[in-house]
């Protein structure tokens, strides 16, 4: 009994601590790194990263933001 209400109570202290911290990352919205910069998909990052394509001479791919949410950027030199 005293396992199953501790196992109640940290799931729902989990829980509301997840909600806590969703609240201020609902509403920001990504600025980019400069204003030369553009948006650019993940798959698109991804494909540069294979083709050793993150920086060349016209512009550089550029991720941004924390683990659990990332931003991509394409940014002209």
């Amino acid at each position: 009994m005293d396992r199953a209400r501790f196992a109640k109570g940290a799931r729902a202290a989990v829980m509301g601590a997840m909600f806590i911290l969703c609240i201020p990352a609902a509403h920001a919205q990504p600025q980019p790194p400069s204003e030369r910069c553009r948006p650019a998909s993940k798959l698109e990052y991804d494909s540069a990263k294979q083709q050793f394509l993150l920086q060349n001479r016209f512009g550089m791919y550029v991720r941004t933001g924390r683990v659990w949410r990332r931003h991509y950027w394409y940014c002209r030199l």
